[in-house]
């Protein structure tokens, strides 16, 4: 990551991480499936909210950090 790179945040500075942002995942239709059942499924994309302003600021398909939502 370049040194002047700083990580995404919503308009009221908030970073993945905060106790104010969630975390939501996408799941493919098959996916979704195994979330009705009970099964624990892997997310497709992980997109990052802060619930005070609503705004969607980061997603991600990385790999690691799916499986820390899986």
């Amino acid at each position: 990551m370049p040194a002047d790179h700083q990580p995404a945040a919503c308009g009221c500075g908030h970073r993945r991480g905060h106790h104010l942002v969630s975390a939501e995942a996408s799941y493919s239709p098959l996916g979704w499936l195994g979330v009705v059942l009970g099964i624990s499924m892997k997310p497709i994309k992980v997109r990052f909210r802060c619930r005070r302003c609503d705004v969607v600021f980061d997603e991600s398909t990385d790999p690691q950090v799916l499986d820390s939502h899986a």
